[in-house]
């Protein structure tokens, strides 16, 4: 329930008119017209005054996470706030300061869980990162193509990395691609990856741009060539 319908319940539970409810709160009727549309929301020190007159658990009444970070928002003060000082119910202070949402990207906030919480498992970052992508913020960017969720390309063979099964060992922290990882773990080799790169090109040479069936020395330069412009490889 959004917080204008959670504000009006507590004012009809409490038998209270708009008029009756804005004296107590030391408000305009207006204000409080405006609260229950939705069009506006109380300012900190107005919802701590409701809290505290009509005993209402805070967590009832906000009732969410930030839409940015995950933060629970069930403390007053760590609410986001407008220019006009008036609350933002969706962030948190830490990612919402004068009616803006501080810049930061989708990997930055990866970024930051992982020094939160030292030495996660592979499986803790990927419940995040699928938690975080549900968000408002990053769910509104991504269905304006603004943002793709966690994609990244493999630095020794480009493969793309979309799904958590493509890091290597399922570590999305990691920048290379399961087919280039050692059974420790590690990255492979530039030998390594390149051979395993012209078994996938042979059965694959279309994807490369050739329209016919390349001989091994002319994958192998293709390869080659290709790999030298990756970030594992570049001099």
């Amino acid at each position: 329930m959004e917080i204008a319908n959670k504000i009006q319940t507590i004012r009809k539970k409490n038998g209270l008119t708009q008029k009756e409810f804005a004296e107590k709160l030391f408000v305009t009727r207006q204000a409080v017209t405006r609260w229950e549309s939705g069009e506006t929301t109380p300012t900190i020190d107005t919802l701590k005054k409701m809290v505290d007159i009509f005993k209402v658990d805070t967590c009832d009444l906000l009732g969410t996470i930030c839409q940015s970070c995950t933060a629970e928002l069930c403390e007053l003060d760590n609410l986001g706030l407008n220019k006009d000082k008036s609350v933002n119910i969706d962030y948190c202070k830490y990612c919402f300061v004068d009616g803006n949402l501080l810049p930061v990207t989708f990997d930055e906030m990866m970024d930051g869980y992982e020094e939160y919480f030292d030495n996660p498992t592979p499986e803790g970052k990927e419940k995040f990162r699928q938690q975080l992508a549900s968000l408002k913020r990053w769910r509104d960017n991504q269905s304006k193509g603004e943002f793709k969720m966690n994609k990244r390309d493999c630095i020794a063979c480009s493969m793309p990395m979309e799904k958590v099964e493509d890091f290597a060992g399922g570590d999305t922290s990691k920048n290379y691609c399961f087919h280039c990882a050692k059974q420790d773990g590690t990255m492979k080799t530039y030998a390594e990856v390149l051979e395993g790169s012209m078994a996938w090109g042979m059965e694959n040479f279309t994807l490369m741009g050739f329209e016919t069936q390349p001989t091994e020395t002319e994958l192998r330069k293709a390869l080659e060539s290709h790999m030298a412009t990756l970030p594992a490889w570049k001099k």
